[in-house]
């Protein structure tokens, strides 16, 4: 799953939390334009396997993508 922080009426971190209860090992990949350390360590707190800052690189989704599907 790809989340963002920022949605209307639910954050990424609060998504990832409900996902994990219903599906623990899913892949989680959290992307926010605001990462610093308190939206990296509730995104990681909540179950997120990895955390990008957006704008993102082509090979940068895909390199994280490919190692979070690894996992």
């Amino acid at each position: 799953m790809i989340t963002d922080e920022r949605m209307p009426g639910l954050s990424g971190s609060a998504l990832i939390r409900e996902m994990r209860g219903i599906r623990r090992k899913i892949p989680i990949l959290l992307v926010s334009g605001y990462v610093g350390a308190n939206v990296a360590n509730r995104a990681y707190n909540s179950g997120a396997d990895e955390v990008l800052k957006k704008p993102l690189l082509a090979r940068e989704l895909a390199t994280t993508l490919a190692r979070v599907l690894q996992q």
